[in-house]
């Protein structure tokens, strides 16, 4: 039997109708598992096979908003691990990892594990608020009569999320002036004697705050730490997650890649498949860009194949063989000018078809591959971004 009514005479005519258990919900897997074996005599599903991310089995939805999260590896398994253990706290957390692991999603997934999603009356849910740091350089904040309105903006975000989450993306992008608010928010709630941090009442939660750094050279993320102030770093950094590069879970290349092809063909009501050397290609392959890279890979090779899908080797080439010079380094202010009088040569020569590729998918990479706010930076909408991507595949 099971219910959402726990009360004690319910259970009680359960069992007189012959239940062989009572279990309310939520149920996890592991609880139908328990009762199963018991009822018919057999072991478990956890003891017959290991069957792919078993450790999220409770949360399938998880799948659909990190897709990334799923694999075998030990790697990925920490990761987890890790992301289910903070979900239930009310730390804030940074995730740091390279350029194009999708940290955002995670951050969403956090989010989802929470029970900050859900309202105490259940009538609403509480939100995960999204901005990238670069937002905050907007040309409206850019000189010091504006700096007021960047704060403002920040504050508006945080009391958008109020009880829920704020994930802010590539946080070392963000201005000086931000980062400091943000750092005496943080600690005016913890030095606030009238609202608790680990309150019990969903409602008058403060807003909990996930950033991301981009990492360098395979870096836990430290050296990040001095992009950006250190006060805010620390408080930030209550719980610190290093996301795996992909190179790190070589076991779950051809499953990120099969999860891929399998949306792709939902989408387009297809059935095609990966050959065998692509398969061993994909596998192969030391995918400096991760996951984000793989889905560019995927996403052309698909295009151009019929029923059975082939890997170019001309696709495995970082920035498919482009002469494009890629960093981490923080760009603001006259710096950020400078740099790009100096990256103007690397377009001269090139079409404005290619210089457009170029910046779309730097961009992308830029925000983990939100799509929502590259189209943003991009100034363009989020239909027509689409419409680019497909005509570059």
């Amino acid at each position: 039997m099971i219910s959402g009514d726990s009360s004690q005479s319910l259970a009680i005519e359960s069992f007189r109708a012959n239940a062989q258990d009572f279990l309310t919900k939520p149920v996890t897997l592991a609880q139908l598992n328990s009762c199963f074996s018991q009822s018919t005599g057999t072991e478990s599903a956890n003891d017959v096979a290991y069957t792919d991310c078993d450790a999220y089995a409770d949360f399938p939805e998880l799948f659909d908003a990190a897709p990334s999260l799923r694999g075998n590896s030990d790697a990925i398994r920490k990761t987890r691990g890790l992301l289910d253990a903070c979900a239930g706290t009310a730390y804030h957390v940074v995730l740091v990892g390279e350029v194009g692991l999708e940290k955002t999603t995670l951050s969403n997934a956090i989010h989802q594990l929470s029970k900050r999603h859900i309202s105490e009356t259940a009538l609403s849910k509480h939100k995960v608020v999204h901005v990238h740091g670069s937002e905050f350089n907007d040309v409206r904040f850019s000189n010091e009569s504006h700096a007021k309105s960047a704060e403002q903006h920040l504050d508006k975000l945080i009391a958008r999320a109020a009880g829920g989450t704020l994930a802010i993306t590539d946080i070392a992008k963000s201005p000086a002036v931000i980062q400091e608010r943000l750092a005496n928010y943080i600690a005016s709630v913890k030095n606030s004697s009238h609202v608790q941090h680990d309150s019990v009442v969903l409602n008058q939660r403060p807003t909990r705050i996930i950033a991301t750094l981009n990492s360098r050279d395979g870096n836990d993320g430290t050296a990040n730490a001095l992009e950006i102030q250190p006060e805010l770093y620390y408080r930030l950094s209550e719980i610190l997650i290093t996301v795996p590069a992909l190179r790190d879970r070589q076991e779950d290349i051809l499953n990120l890649a099969q999860t891929e092809l399998q949306k792709l063909n939902h989408r387009t009501q297809s059935t095609k498949v990966f050959t065998s050397d692509s398969k061993r290609l994909l596998s192969e392959y030391h995918w400096p860009g991760n996951i984000l890279e793989l889905k560019n890979v995927i996403g052309q090779a698909y295009m151009s194949s019929g029923d059975r899908i082939c890997i170019d080797n001309d696709l495995l080439q970082p920035n498919n063989g482009l002469n494009i010079e890629v960093t981490s380094e923080p760009v603001q202010g006259t710096t950020r000018q400078t740099n790009e009088s100096q990256d103007l040569s690397n377009f001269v020569g090139k079409t404005f078809w290619e210089t457009e590729k170029i910046l779309l998918f730097a961009t992308l990479d830029s925000v983990d591959g939100d799509k929502a706010a590259a189209a943003k930076m991009l100034g363009i909408s989020l239909k027509t971004l689409y419409n680019r991507i497909n005509a570059y595949s």
